[in-house]
């Protein structure tokens, strides 16, 4: 299971836009497809939950590309890395973007 509340998001150079870009995709990762009234697209797609572990991690950084480039196109996903609780199973997202200017 991925925990997306806990979801770490780096860019990894201090931009001018940096801290609403970064504010930008932690919205759009901890969002939930459907939650969005007028944009029922908008934010990441509950099946990444019930996955086993290594489909998980595939589909959710398929998922923050994807999602990221559609919603937030001045960042780029440089990384995505998971720190895994082995006592839980649960998979804490961490995303590395680069900044693109317009």
């Amino acid at each position: 299971m991925i925990d997306i509340n806990s979801v770490n998001v780096l860019l990894d150079q201090d931009a001018p836009m940096s801290k609403e870009i970064i504010r930008n995709a932690k919205v759009i990762l901890t969002t939930f497809e459907g939650e969005v009234p007028y944009d029922r697209s908008f934010g990441m797609i509950p099946e990444i939950l019930d996955l086993p572990i290594p489909e998980a991690r595939e589909l959710y950084t398929v998922e923050c590309i994807t999602k990221l480039r559609k919603f937030e196109p001045r960042a780029t996903v440089q990384n995505v890395n998971f720190v895994v609780d082995d006592d839980t199973g649960i998979l804490y997202p961490k995303v590395v973007l680069s900044y693109e200017s317009e």
